[in-house]
């Protein structure tokens, strides 16, 4: 499991690449739209990082919640 978590993910589409750890949470948002000025670019992957990562936090959270003992015996795998 600490591999895993340590582990990157990459996707990508045609604008967008995201890479991801193993524990769910978002290192990188890149936007291949280069039309938009870098600054903004920068602010808005960072803005994107931000509420992807919370919302996967909510989503632990609620895991935990209702599935108290039995989610965190299956490692979190729902």
């Amino acid at each position: 499991q600490e591999e895993i978590n340590n582990s990157e993910y990459t996707g990508t589409s045609e604008l967008v690449d995201v890479t991801m750890m193993g524990d769910k949470t978002l290192k990188k948002v890149t936007i291949k739209n280069k039309n938009i000025d870098e600054e903004d670019i920068e602010i808005l992957e960072d803005m994107i990082a931000i509420a992807v990562n919370e919302a996967i936090g909510k989503i632990n959270k609620d895991i935990d919640s209702k599935m108290g003992m039995y989610g965190k015996q299956l490692g979190g795998l729902f």
